[in-house]
């Protein structure tokens, strides 16, 4: 049972701080989107938000199934797809503005420049024969993609594949047998992929083998596509693993529909160490009484999650809840009645640099406040977070950056994070003064960058590229 305070307090800390799982009124998506759902999303270093899913209309403008909006919700009308004959289920941004997404549309697979239209350059030829459920971006620009599928452009290649940039299939990366389905037929194969600093590539799914090796629904392999045999799950997760998200100490969560790992009771979800044995430090208890289907890292080491569920460890919490860093229910983060409606669903969560937190997918109301398929809500702090103050001036140089960021227009010492366009934390420390005013970037891949520099309660956010 939640905790109950007196109305007029609950408000008044709601006016003022913005309570953690709380709607966010500064972004608006007015009569938001007029479809089924919303499937996926990508933040640019602008802020601007890409949306895709099954949908007709943003706030009463035609945007067929993909769409680009502002910061505070409202719709970017630079950005015209025209009309699309299927819904977009991914999408993936890359370095220079072009958005690769997949769906049951034409061959499977799409690029488009920046401002919607088609890129022609992009060519997947007759695409995957069946399904794709996951879809990422290497550093190298180079495609993977994951699902039910047996084929790419007539080329056999079980579950997963991994594309040139021009869509053509990277015959380099040849993972043999693959990943099969599983006990879930056209819904199994693979469906999360995620590369490690390494090259090496995590896949999720609901496979019991890969390449003819046992591997229950989570495995690791060389960039190359064969199996990485220095991770071994065991029996792995008992039934489908759906998303997998990278910490930077190199552990690994995993969520999804599994009620155990390698034999341990863990709900839904779990935390993996590095060689793939189960992290016992994080203990979710009775977890999620319905799948996960999205799961976002904080900087602070807490663990977002979005699905069918209606209670996590016993405790109510529809659809959405945070976790602490040791898997316990965070109970600072309460998002009030959530998406309650019978049959809501949240398919994505995106964490934007100044914590708050955007999340789509089948429903039509937040804690009361309508929100139609889209919606922000506050991971804490205060609404409106300011930046720092302007007499800092921050910028980066150079952007795009090479090796190293120079931070340019700072005074005195603030601590920093670099996130991924997922909001998905990457490097951290604190900047210091004169020549220590430097960021080491070399360990990251090429792609966009959000710098977020605090001081208190205010943050400077600043997107960059890196080449």
């Amino acid at each position: 049972m939640r905790t109950l305070i007196s109305t007029s307090l609950a408000l008044a800390i709601g006016a003022a701080y913005g309570q953690p799982g709380a709607i966010d009124p500064s972004f608006d998506p007015g009569a938001g989107v007029d479809g089924s759902s919303v499937k996926d999303m990508a933040l640019q270093p602008d802020g601007k938000i890409l949306i895709a899913g099954w949908f007709d209309e943003y706030d009463g403008v035609i945007q067929q199934n993909l769409a680009r909006i502002n910061s505070d919700g409202s719709l970017d009308t630079g950005f015209d797809l025209g009309l699309l004959a299927n819904y977009v289920d991914l999408i993936a941004l890359r370095p220079d503005g072009k958005i690769v997404c997949t769906g049951p549309f034409g061959d499977g697979m799409a690029r488009l420049n920046s401002d919607g239209s088609m890129d022609p350059s992009f060519d997947c030829g007759t695409g995957a024969n069946y399904s794709i459920y996951a879809l990422t971006l290497q550093p190298d620009g180079k495609i993977l993609i994951g699902g039910n599928f047996t084929s790419y452009n007539g080329t056999a290649r079980v579950g997963i594949a991994r594309l040139n940039s021009d869509g053509d299939l990277d015959t380099s990366f040849d993972p043999g047998a693959g990943a099969p389905n599983g006990q879930f037929g056209q819904y199994g194969g693979v469906s999360s992929i995620t590369v490690q600093a390494d090259g090496k590539i995590l896949i999720g799914g609901s496979f019991i083998e890969y390449d003819g090796t046992a591997r229950i629904r989570v495995a690791r392999l060389h960039s190359d596509g064969s199996l990485d045999t220095s991770f071994d799950p065991g029996a792995g997760a008992e039934d489908a693993v759906g998303r997998i998200a990278l910490q930077p100490d190199g552990k690994i969560v995993i969520a999804g529909s599994f009620t155990t790992y390698n034999g341990t009771s863990r709900i839904r979800i779990a935390r993996i160490n590095s060689d793939g044995s189960l992290d016992t430090s994080f203990d979710p208890g009775a977890g999620a009484d319905e799948g996960i289907y999205t799961l976002a890292l904080q900087t602070d080491g807490k663990v977002v999650v979005g699905g069918i569920f209606e209670q996590f460890d016993g405790e109510d919490r529809d659809r959405i809840a945070r976790l602490n860093a040791d898997g316990s229910l965070d109970s600072s983060f309460d998002p009030g009645s959530g998406v309650s409606d019978q049959y809501s669903k949240v398919y994505i969560l995106a964490l934007q640099p100044d914590g708050k937190i955007l999340i789509g997918g089948i429903f039509d109301g937040y804690d009361g406040t309508p929100r139609s398929h889209i919606a922000r809500i506050i991971g804490g702090g205060g609404i409106g977070i300011g930046e720092v103050p302007p007499r800092t001036n921050l910028h980066v140089a150079p952007n795009p950056v090479v090796s190293s960021i120079q931070l340019i227009g700072m005074e005195g010492a603030y601590p920093w994070i670099i996130t991924d366009t997922q909001g998905r934390l990457l490097l951290h420390g604190t900047i210091g003064v004169g020549a220590e005013q430097v960021i080491d970037a070399s360990s990251l891949a090429a792609g966009n960058y959000v710098l977020v520099v605090s001081q208190g309660d205010a943050r400077r956010t600043v997107g960059f590229n890196k080449f």
